[in-house]
């Protein structure tokens, strides 16, 4: 399981734990899920959560999650399908 408060100096992402194993994101929720901005730009959490875990998505995807929870950033409850 990567360890959400230790991403690296580029991307800060606060989660807290929650029921069921859900590490909640506390900041902004967009129509495509939990966001951030860095360097000026948008970035969809759960991508940079993949991306920081080696799983490389296409353009376009986003991860769903299986839990239901959309503020939810645990890889082990994302599935790929989701498009932007």
């Amino acid at each position: 399981m990567v360890d959400y408060a230790r991403m690296g100096d580029h991307i800060r992402i606060y989660t807290r734990d929650a029921p069921g194993g859900c590490r909640i994101w506390q900041g902004p929720v967009g129509a495509n899920g939990p966001w951030f901005r860095m360097g000026g730009n948008s970035h969809n959490a759960r991508r940079a959560v993949c991306e920081l875990a080696g799983i490389a998505l296409d353009e376009g995807l986003i991860p769903e999650m299986t839990c239901g929870n959309e503020r939810c950033l645990n890889i082990d409850h994302m599935q790929v399908g989701g498009k932007a």
